[in-house]
């Protein structure tokens, strides 16, 4: 509504051409792309859009969960149907953390229950997380201890 007695404002002042038209116009326009931009800002105070961030971010980590051995934010952002650089500034924002830094964090959580409780070879461990670096794997290791 508000948008619409603008227009009407701004072509109101180019019909009639009076003194100063033309800065009143460029006012008027200023605050109709304001008042446009405003109103297409997600509401992120709304239920619905805490409710669908929420979702989001449950469905990123049982993805990271489910997938960490070969996960690729590529793959996730095929699966949820968003850009991938969308997704991964959403990730940035809502962990402080990189989709890369969530999925070696799972990583090394499997790995370090897998040192503790098996008899495997390091080597073997590293590998079975999706890590066939050992220098990368040790790495991974104590950065997460550190």
């Amino acid at each position: 509504m508000l948008s619409r007695s603008c227009i009407d404002l701004i072509l109101g002042e180019h019909l009639d051409g009076g003194i100063g038209s033309a800065d009143i116009i460029d006012d008027l326009c200023a605050a109709l792309i304001t008042h446009l931009i405003r109103s297409n800002e997600p509401d992120t105070a709304s239920p619905e859009s805490a409710r669908k961030d929420s979702e989001l971010a449950g469905r990123v980590h049982e993805y990271v969960a489910q997938h960490y051995r070969e996960g690729r934010l590529s793959a996730l952002a095929d699966e949820l149907g968003y850009d991938a650089s969308y997704l991964s500034a959403y990730i940035k924002r809502e962990t402080a953390r990189t989709f890369k830094q969530l999925v070696n964090e799972e990583r090394m959580r499997h790995a370090s229950r897998m040192l503790r409780s098996s008899q495997e070879p390091i080597y073997e461990i590293a590998q079975s997380v999706g890590i066939s670096n050992l220098t990368q794997f040790y790495g991974a290791f104590m950065s997460m201890r550190a």
